[in-house]
Formats: C-alpha cells, sequence, structure tokens
C-alpha cells in the first residue's frame, strides 16, 4: 500500500472513530434515561399489583351497598374506611412516602376520600389543591398518570390510577414515590454510567494518540519529502518513490527556468525565491493528480506524466500548456515586472532505457537541447515520429521465451567514439524484442517481468552466443551488457568462459559490461571469477561510474578495465563545478590505475570539447550517434 493510501485509511478512521465517541458521548443521557425510566416502570409494575387489589376489594364492598352512590357508601361505613386506609398503608415504605384515594365533587375540585397515613392523617373531604392536569386526565380518560414532581424536594414521582365503577370514574388512588427512591435508582445505574464514561475516555484518549501521531507522521513526512520553498515533493521523495514505480508507465520532463541565475544577480535572492515559487505554482496547478512534479534542484524540476491513455501528441501538448502557463505569468519586484519563461525536455520513450536514470538523462539531454535552441521551447527525444502503440505491453514470462524460440530477440548497437580521430572504438549492443505484430519492444516492456527467472538467465546466455558469434565474423568489437550478480551465476559464467576457450581471440572484440543494480553479498567470489576472465585477457567495464553503487571502493576491489563515467555527472560539467571536479578526479583516478575511461551521454559539441579537454579519450551519446540495428562503420566529425 502507498504512504498516499494509508494516510487516507488512517484519516478515514480516525475520522470514524471521532463519530463514534460523539455519538457514544451524546447517547450516555440517554442511555443514563432509558435505564432510570425502565427502574421506573419496574417498581411501578409492582405498584399496580397493589392498587389492582385494593380497587377489586373496593369495588366488592361497593356491591353490597347498591342503594348508595360510592361516596356515600365508603362516608357511612366506618369499618370500610378504616380497611382500606390499612391497605393503602401497606403500600408506604421508605420509597412510597404517601397513599391516599381522592374523589372529585360536584364543582370539579378533588377531595380526599381516603389516607393512607398514620399519623397526620387527612380528614375525608378535605379539598387537594392540583398543580398539573394529569390529575383531570386520569379521572376523565381512566388511563393511568405519571406525574415527575419538579417543585417538591421530597417527592419524586406520583402515580394516578382511576378507580372505576360501573363504567365511570368515582376516585383517584394516588402514590407518591420520594426522591430518596430515585437516588437509589441513580445509585443503581452509577457503575454502569461511569464505566460507559470509562470507555468514552479510554475511546478519546487512543483518538488524541492516534491523532498526534497522525500529526507527527505527517508533518515528518512534509518536513522530509516536502520542498520548504515551493512546497512541492524534493529530491529524497523522488528517491523514495522511485524503486516504487514502475518508470517505464510515464513520461520523463525536465524543466529549467530561463536565465534564472540573472534574475538572482539582478534582483536578489528574495526575489528570485518568489520567481520559484510563483512558477512552482503555475507548474503544479497545471498537471493532473496522477502526474508527480518534484523540485529536482536549483532552478531544475522533474515531471512524471502517466502515459496511460496518454498520446506523444499529448504528452506534447501538455508540456506546452506547462510552458504556456508560466511564459503569462508576470511578477513584480523592485518596481520592475519579471516575465519568466522555461525550457522543456521530454523523454517519449521510456521503455527502451535500462533504468530510469537513464530515462531522466535522456531528458535532461532533451532540455539542453530547448536551451541550445533559443530557449523557451519544448523538445522532446522518440525513436519513432508517431505515438507508441506498444507503450502499455508489457510481456510475461512465457511470452518472452515464445520471443526466444521464435528467434525475435536481436540489438541495436551504439558506437563509442574515440574522440581524438572519431573512429568507431567499439559498439554497446542493446537488447529489443520484435513482438509479433512486428512492433519494436525495449527492455522496459519485457525485464522487469523476467528478472530471477530461468528465461532472464536464456536470454543472457542468448545475448553472449549471439554477440560472440556476431563479432567474431565481422570483427566487430562489442560490449556486452550484464547486471554485475550475472558473474555469480554459474551457467552464466561458464557460458562467458566458453566463448574464449572455444575461440581465444574473442577476447579482443568482446568487454563485458556491468552495471550495478543491488549489493553484492558475495564480493570475493566476484573478484576471482573477473581475475579469470582476465587471465584469458578480457575485459570488464564498469557501467554508470559515479551513481548507485559503483564508486571507487567498488573499482579497487574488482580490478575493471574500462570506467564508463555516469551521464549525471557529464550533463552538468559545463555549468556545475562540483561536477567538473569530480570528473576530474575520476579521469585521475583511472590513469593513476590505468583504466580507460569512456563519457556517456555527451549530447552537445560544448559537452564534447568538455570531455576531450580533460583528457577523456571515449565518449558515448546522442551527439555522437544512436543506436541502430547495423553498426556504425564511418567515422563521426568532431
Amino acid at each position: 500500500m502507498s504512504n498516499n493510501k494509508r494516510e487516507v485509511l488512517l484519516l478515514f478512521l480516525l475520522i470514524i472513530s471521532v463519530v463514534i465517541l460523539a455519538n457514544l458521548y451524546l447517547k450516555i443521557p440517554e442511555i443514563e434515561k432509558k435505564l432510570i425510566d425502565n427502574m421506573r416502570d419496574d417498581s411501578i409494575r409492582s405498584l399496580s399489583t397493589t392498587i389492582e387489589n385494593f380497587d377489586r376489594h373496593l369495588k366488592h364492598e361497593l356491591n353490597k351497598l347498591p342503594n348508595l352512590t360510592p361516596i356515600e357508601a365508603i362516608k357511612s361505613d366506618k369499618s370500610l374506611q378504616e380497611h382500606l386506609e390499612s391497605e393503602l398503608n401497606m403500600m408506604i415504605s421508605t420509597d412510597i412516602i404517601y397513599a391516599y384515594m381522592l374523589y372529585r365533587d360536584d364543582k370539579g375540585k378533588f377531595r380526599f376520600m381516603i389516607d393512607g397515613a398514620t399519623e397526620d392523617k387527612v380528614r375525608i373531604g378535605r379539598k387537594f389543591d392540583i398543580q398539573d392536569d394529569g390529575w383531570h386526565k386520569a379521572y376523565e380518560q381512566l388511563i393511568p398518570q405519571l406525574i415527575v414532581q419538579q417543585d417538591l424536594s421530597e417527592l419524586w414521582l406520583t402515580y394516578i390510577t382511576p378507580v372505576v365503577y360501573k363504567n365511570s370514574a368515582i376516585g383517584l388512588i394516588a402514590v407518591d414515590l420520594s426522591f430518596e427512591h430515585h437516588k437509589q435508582h441513580l445509585l443503581t445505574i452509577a457503575p454502569l454510567k461511569q464505566m460507559l464514561f470509562l470507555v468514552f475516555g479510554l475511546i478519546l484518549t487512543i483518538i488524541i494518540v492516534a491523532i498526534v501521531q497522525y500529526a507527527l507522521y505527517y508533518f515528518s513526512q512534509k518536513r522530509v519529502y516536502i520542498d520548504g520553498l515551493t512546497g512541492l515533493k524534493n529530491r529524497q521523495y523522488l528517491n523514495d518513490l522511485l524503486p516504487k514505480i514502475n518508470f517505464q508507465k510515464y513520461y520523463i520532463a525536465m524543466l529549467d527556468i530561463d536565465h534564472f541565475k540573472n534574475i538572482n544577480d539582478s534582483y536578489g535572492h528574495d526575489v528570485g525565491d518568489e520567481v520559484l515559487r510563483e512558477i512552482a505554482t503555475a507548474l503544479d496547478q497545471g498537471i493532473r493528480t496522477e502526474d508527480i512534479l518534484v523540485r529536482y534542484g536549483g532552478e531544475e524540476f522533474l515531471l512524471f506524466v502517466s502515459s496511460r491513455n496518454v498520446s506523444h501528441e499529448l504528452a506534447l501538448s501538455i508540456m506546452e500548456r506547462l510552458r504556456n502557463k508560466v511564459e503569462v505569468l508576470e511578477i513584480t519586484a523592485q518596481s520592475m515586472t519579471i516575465k519568466p519563461t522555461i525550457s522543456i525536455g521530454v523523454n517519449l520513450d521510456t521503455f527502451e532505457l535500462k533504468s530510469v536514470n537513464e530515462a531522466i538523462k535522456v531528458a535532461d539531454q532533451m532540455l539542453y537541447e530547448a536551451k541550445n535552441n533559443g530557449r523557451n521551447r519544448v523538445m522532446h527525444y522518440s525513436c519513432r515520429s508517431v505515438p507508441l502503440p506498444s507503450e502499455n505491453i508489457m510481456l510475461n514470462v512465457h511470452e518472452v521465451k515464445e520471443a526466444i524460440e521464435d528467434k525475435r530477440i536481436f540489438f541495436e548497437y551504439q558506437p563509442i567514439i574515440d574522440l581524438n580521430s572519431g573512429f568507431v572504438y567499439k559498439h554497446e549492443a542493446l537488447v529489443r524484442i520484435k513482438s509479433e505484430d512486428g512492433k519494436t519492444l525495449y527492455p522496459g516492456h519485457f525485464l522487469e517481468n523476467i528478472k530471477n527467472s530461468q528465461v532472464y538467465k536464456e536470454m543472457t546466455l542468448f545475448m553472449l552466443q549471439y554477440n560472440s558469434e556476431r563479432a567474431m565474423q565481422e570483427q566487430l568489437k562489442v560490449s556486452v551488457n550484464l547486471n554485475i550478480t550475472d558473474l555469480i551465476d554459474d551457467d552464466i559464467f561458464k557460458q562467458m568462459i566458453s566463448v574464449f576457450e572455444e575461440n581465444p581471440e574473442l577476447t579482443q572484440y568482446i568487454t563485458f559490461e556491468l552495471l550495478e543494480e543491488e549489493k553484492i553479498d558475495n564480493i570475493d567470489l566476484l573478484r576471482k571469477r573477473i581475475d579469470i576472465i582476465h587471465s584469458f585477457g578480457g575485459q570488464i567495464a564498469i557501467d554508470d561510474f559515479g551513481s548507485g553503487y559503483s564508486n571507487f571502493s567498488h573499482i579497487l576491489q574488482l580490478d575493471v578495465d574500462i570506467i564508463k563515467i555516469d551521464g549525471s555527472l557529464i550533463k552538468n560539467i559545463d555549468k556545475s563545478e562540483l561536477s567538473l571536479q569530480l570528473v576530474k578526479a575520476i579521469v585521475a583516478f583511472a590513469t593513476s590505475s590505468n583504466k580507460t575511461v569512456v563519457a556517456e551521454f555527451i549530447h552537445t559539441k560544448v559537452i564534447m570539447d568538455i570531455v576531450k579537454g580533460l583528457g577523456i579519450p571515449y565518449g558515448q551519446g546522442f551527439y555522437l550517434g544512436k543506436p541502430s540495428i547495423e553498426p556504425m562503420v564511418e567515422s563521426v566529425k568532431l
């Protein structure tokens, strides 16, 4: 899962947790009320049984006096009064303070009929003042009522039950529940309430911790991956991103602000920073969400444009749109208006290159072409003049195996030129596959899918055999590309040695060019095998020296014959003092250790002249010659 997806998922979980927590917090009073209501209802149900017994006994006695009204019967029978008072008195407890019966007179006033109290007994007929319409409702609608006592400190509830005789109310039985009873309810649910608050507090703590951790993670990632000046992704982000993406699924562009040094020198670095911010904002607003924009360094930006459903023409229109967005900017500084422009170099054929670094180098090479052709323009590289029909093709292991069996593997050769004479020194063999419909497929279409497979080994063995035979037949000097770990593979190494054993003179034609893509665990075995190749008179070249794992320490340990200086150093040699000094150091090291030097990615005459001036004898790059099926035979005019 990507970092962005993890961040979105974490944020989603935090939002859900907050919603659940808020809901729980709001539910606590509701839950508390529901629990109290349930306990209250239980108390009422137990009272109802006693009241029903009272009601049944009263009706039984009234039936004995059919000639009197119920009120007259009760008033006239002292024994009945005492019996009814006794029954009401039995209801009184610590929870029930009062139990009594009322009747309503002709004027609609309620008066006492029976009082269940043992002390301060109220006489029959005394007026009973009411503050709630529930009394009349119970009497008239014959429905029990429950009244919450808001103004009485000792009382909590009054439960009213109508006494119905011959289909009409003759009175009301009222029971007053004490506030102490309510307190008992509160004490009963207190542990549960505490547990709910504990859960609430626990969840709140977890959310706070999660939010803090997310904030720390977000801001730390922002500090690590975001350029402080422009707000764009930085080189650290790019370094972490590149191993995780398939760069062949992108068009790669290098963008550079024209004459930025003049802006800094004329207006100062504060104005220069503002120009950088404005241009970065314009570029960021001009790309899609699936594209990746990085501040590559200084005034340079690197752009990965997703090639999914995007033709070459559309990609170039995107670049022109970005160039136009910058061209229309007007930045005011020191009472003057700055109208910046940018130059853009685009690599539309990332499939034909071995690594993302080489793909970036091609884009950078095109950037130099844009600058050399007047700046404020887009220059692109494509080995074809039409949109790639196969740009979304990725061959699997079985398809590559079929290509090997059908002999659809072929090679293109890029010349390495003697910079003193212009003659071809040798060629680098670059593997290709011809698809079943005749299209040319580059390593980006298949190499990643067959790594560490038997098919990869078969292709490597075929490459060794084919180029060895061609070198012998045509007396063609060829550098064959291998991963440095291929030398540790027993089968591949045996094939390398066998070609020398069968044709000893082949050592003057074949060079094994090694690329380090991963850390070497068995350096001792590798060194021994290079020594064996040397014993036959064979040569070893190290590719992309100055990047990745290729460094002075490995050169000393492996004792290679040829050093190919990485293009990332050569490309900046005309404007970067650091690159120039590093290249000088490499040349001095190679000279003192008797190693041949080749400068990669020579893309302009200016670069070639500087390289020649440093005493580098050989060069390779588009300026000197592009890959082709037939090796170059004519010399290059320098």
